[in-house]
């Protein structure tokens, strides 16, 4: 008994010491609203639900407003949106942005984006992304920036919201 509690507590230990080094990875990475996020080349935009209807799910409108926002306020000259499901979810996300006043010449398209990491990759590979702000929620913060700041040259800057 002794040992399943030594043992235990050496699994606790660890746990804790993994969750401080993730924190520590995340300071300066995290920012709470689009005026304090740094200046990079594209923001890249995580695809959540789309519904049927073409609308964006709350979170994914939510992410698309911060994007816009950048975009206005100048922290970035485009907006890659990236989602899987084919042209149906990149090109709600598109259509959304479009109605919100930003030119399409400011958008960038990646439909291979079936899950954050392709995301990241593809923006990479195929966009030459070497600096760019990841939009996404709270919830998904700790996962995309150990993700990108693996995949993408000089790190990864991110924006995010909390979740409505």
């Amino acid at each position: 008994m002794h040992a399943l509690g030594l043992f235990v507590a050496a699994a606790l230990l660890v746990l804790l010491a993994i969750a401080i080094s993730i924190r520590v990875e995340l300071l300066g990475h995290l920012h709470a609203d689009a005026p304090s996020a740094p200046t990079t080349p594209v923001a890249l935009i995580l695809g959540a639900e789309v519904y049927a209807d073409g609308r964006p799910s709350p979170a994914l409108a939510n992410r698309l407003d911060v994007g816009i926002e950048l975009l206005s306020l100048g922290r970035v000259r485009a907006l890659l949106m990236s989602g899987g499901n084919g042209t149906f979810e990149v090109g709600a996300m598109r259509s959304y942005a479009i109605a919100r006043g930003v030119t399409s010449d400011t958008i960038l398209l990646d439909a291979a984006g079936e899950r954050t990491f392709a995301s990241c990759l593809q923006a990479r590979d195929a966009f030459a992304a070497r600096r760019l702000t990841v939009e996404s929620q709270d919830l998904h913060g700790s996962r995309r920036v150990h993700l990108t700041r693996d995949l993408i040259y000089c790190g990864v800057r991110e924006a995010h919201t909390p979740s409505r």
